[in-house]
């Protein structure tokens, strides 16, 4: 039987995971030569690593293979990490050069994608369905890159499930109705996912799942929040402050940059295991072994000097904004996940703890559960998720003489929809040809200073003075705007055209639009904008 093969491909490091069938759960996956060396029981990560052998794609070697390519060689600028986070991030960044050819974030990620699943063939396994978890702040053109790159050799479907509700369901929680908070804290990106799962019994006709026979699990997101921050930073500024102390800066050693990064995050481990530990590095320049000694509470300096841990809360207060909307306050939360390596520094989990009662948030399985929890998504647990902004039509208001928008689609809006929303228009002028809808996206306001405020018989966090909502119309083109064209010519003062909106699985806002006085079906279920 082939497997359904799940991949958490993360900025550090990756990991792949089966589902056994045999025993209802996943399994990682161990690929010889690119995982890591089993150590100490710790699970065989593949790191996201890739060094380029020549100027063709096939000659790509990645994981730990590539990490022994570059120390056999020396040859630092054939040799890539990280390159996750610029596929993540929508900005532009520094594009190399090499072989004549652009090294892009896109194409290297494409290139050590393609190798993983390779390596994971050449051990006799081809996947019958795939999933990929994704960062919940990667926005729409790295999930189409994600399923473009994994489609086009691939004989199997493609599923993308984002990384925090993948962790909820790798840590196994089945309490009914339970709020979950998962941090997902890696080498690149902080995620935080506010999640409900529930249970329901699945028909006698419905296939029974190996995991949890008779019972549909149901992850339902319920706020989500995310920043470009972790371990990759925690290095840099380990090096920055390394040299620093050396009377250097990091331009002085930027042929050994890549080692002296590699011994910042030996040091960072070191210390979430111990209350001190050294850096040292041998400068061949100038024959000399610099070291420095550092406490615990000296790495905890760094980080607060850097703002790490205000990002950190600052982007729990976001999600629990966002939670305390649907109902769910923080004393509501029954367990805190923890997952990703930056996880394991001791001062996060203390950050998180002061947020939570201590016996709700766990911190095992902090590298597997995200792969683990997305290869159990597709034995048979159904997921919802929402939108993260509201959306309403245009209309001209006669007495402010100007247009505004009429809420259609309330942030939070589960999707799929099992059920339109429907509204019925007339024309405005006689003799009209046409009907024109404008979508706008209504945009919330800007993070600014904050009252509480009583809501729906709740104390809830809201903006001070509460400035007004952007609104970003997403089809105002002639074409786009253009929903339904009249035969005969629209008359005012009579109801002329039935509209039904619906959201799909993709986030497309479909329309469905019947002319009421010739009973034609104008638009059947077409997409019309995509949705955030």
């Amino acid at each position: 039987m082939t497997p359904t093969l799940a991949i958490d491909f993360g900025t550090s490091n990756t990991v792949l995971a089966v589902w056994n069938p045999a025993t209802g759960q996943a399994d990682t996956v161990r690929l010889p030569a690119i995982s890591l060396p089993p150590l100490d029981g710790a699970p065989p990560l593949v790191p996201s690593a890739l060094y380029l052998e020549g100027p063709t794609d096939a000659q790509v070697v990645v994981g730990q293979a590539a990490r022994d390519r570059l120390t056999a060689s020396g040859d630092r600028q054939r040799f890539f990490q990280a390159f996750k986070r610029g596929i993540v991030s929508d900005g532009p960044g520094f594009t190399p050069s090499l072989d004549g050819r652009d090294v892009t974030p896109q194409r290297l990620g494409a290139l050590y994608l393609r190798a993983v699943l390779g390596a994971f063939r050449q051990v006799g396994q081809s996947p019958s369905q795939l999933v990929v978890t994704a960062p919940v702040q990667a926005f729409e053109p790295y999930m189409a890159w994600l399923r473009g790159v994994l489609a086009e050799d691939l004989d199997c479907s493609v599923h993308v499930l984002d990384e925090p509700t993948a962790a909820a369901i790798g840590y196994g929680i089945r309490q009914s109705d339970l709020p979950i908070l998962v941090v997902d804290f890696g080498g690149g990106t902080l995620d935080v996912s506010l999640v409900r799962m529930a249970e329901t019994p699945l028909p006698q006709s419905v296939s029974q799942t190996a995991s949890l026979p008779g019972v549909s699990r149901q992850a339902t997101v319920l706020g989500k929040a995310g920043c470009d921050l972790g371990g990759e930073d925690i290095d840099t500024w380990l090096v920055d402050d390394f040299l620093a102390s050396q009377g250097s800066h990091p331009g002085a050693h930027l042929i050994d940059l890549p080692t002296l990064r590699g011994l910042a995050e030996r040091l960072k481990i070191r210390l979430s295991q111990a209350l001190e530990a050294d850096f040292v590095f041998f400068d061949p320049e100038t024959a000399r072994t610099l070291r420095r000694h550092y406490h615990r509470e000296t790495f905890e300096e760094l980080l607060e000097r850097r703002d790490f841990f205000v990002r950190l809360q600052a982007t729990l207060d976001a999600v629990l904004r966002e939670g305390a909307r649907h109902g769910v306050m923080a004393a509501d939360i029954g367990a805190v996940l923890l997952v990703g390596g930056t996880t394991l520094i001791p001062a996060v989990a203390r950050s998180v703890r002061q947020r939570f009662p201590r016996d709700r948030v766990h911190v095992h399985a902090p590298f597997e559960a995200v792969a683990h929890g997305a290869a159990a998504a597709l034995e048979g647990v159904q997921l919802q998720d929402h939108l993260y902004h509201g959306y309403g039509v245009r209309y001209w208001d006669p007495q402010a003489r100007k247009h505004a928008y009429q809420p259609l689609l309330l942030p939070g809006q589960v999707y799929p929809m099992t059920d339109c929303i429907e509204l019925t228009l007339q024309a405005s002028r006689a003799g009209q040809p046409a009907i024109e809808l404008i979508i706008g996206e209504m945009a919330p306001p800007e993070d600014g200073p904050s009252e509480v405020v009583f809501e729906g018989g709740r104390l809830v966090a809201a903006p001070a003075n509460r400035p007004e909502t952007t609104i970003l119309p997403l089809n105002a083109s002639p074409e786009g705007r253009t929903i339904a064209r009249l035969e005969p010519p629209g008359q005012p003062g009579t109801d002329r055209i039935r509209v039904q909106f619906r959201v799909d699985a993709d986030r497309h806002l479909r329309l469905s639009v019947f002319d009421m006085l010739t009973e034609r079906l104008l638009m059947n279920d077409q997409p019309v904008v995509r949705l955030r």
